[in-house]
Parts: C-alpha cells; structure tokens; sequence
C-alpha cells in the first residue's frame, strides 16, 4: 500500500509537469473532445475507482469499517489504505481535472504565439 501512495505522489509531480508544459506552451494542450476526454475524464474516473475501492470496498471486505482502521485501531496498512483512497479522491478526481479545464480555457497569450514571418522573405510587408 506505501507503494500505492508513493506512486500516487509521482502521479501527482508528472500531473504538475503537464499543467506546466500546457500553460507555457498552449500548441502542446489536447485538442478535440476524444483527447481532452483521454486526458482528463478517463484519469479522473480512474482515480474516483481508486478511491472508492480504498475507502468503501476494502474496508467492507476486511469486516471492519474506515473509521474503525483508521481511528479506533490505527495500523500502517489501514492508515496507507486511507490516504491512498484520500489522495485519490482530493486530487486525482477533483483538483487535478479542475486544473486541468482552468489551463484548457485560459486564452492564449498573444507573446507565446510564434510570430508570424512576412509573405515574401525578400521583401518584407509594407506597412
């Protein structure tokens, strides 16, 4: 289970790169509905499963409920199991597809746009 969280904390740094690299350079963002979807809907909806299951199916199954692993009975494995479930829901299914539309929408600057080159190389456009 650390392992889970410690790739959950890789995820996490990778996800910031991304929002980075789109915010600087907007040429690099997905376009279309299918790769705006495979870039944000599908990781979301994989991290709410991951949630659900940390937090609502493995503790059902063990016999015990999250409050009861987590609180009245603390172990590493249930304390891992919570913030692995936590930090899916938090990050992976609301704040990280909630960035990703805010860098989507933000209109591109004018200065990172490539400048346009004249029509005729020799003979720049008159003015």
């Amino acid at each position: 289970m650390v392992a889970a969280v410690a790739l959950q904390a890789v995820g996490i740094v990778r996800s910031v790169v991304l929002l980075q690299r789109w915010r600087t350079h907007p040429r690099r963002r997905p376009h279309g509905t299918a790769r705006i979807g495979a870039r944000i809907a599908v990781p979301a909806l994989l991290n709410l499963l991951w949630g659900l299951t940390c937090l609502v199916i493995l503790p059902a199954a063990l016999g015990q409920s999250l409050w009861a692993a987590v609180i009245e009975q603390p172990s590493d494995i249930g304390l891992a199991v919570a913030a692995s479930g936590v930090l899916a829901v938090l990050w992976g299914a609301l704040a990280r597809p909630a960035l990703a539309v805010i860098t989507l929408r933000t209109a591109v600057a004018a200065a990172s746009l490539p400048a346009t080159a004249p029509a005729d190389p020799i003979r720049p456009a008159a003015r």
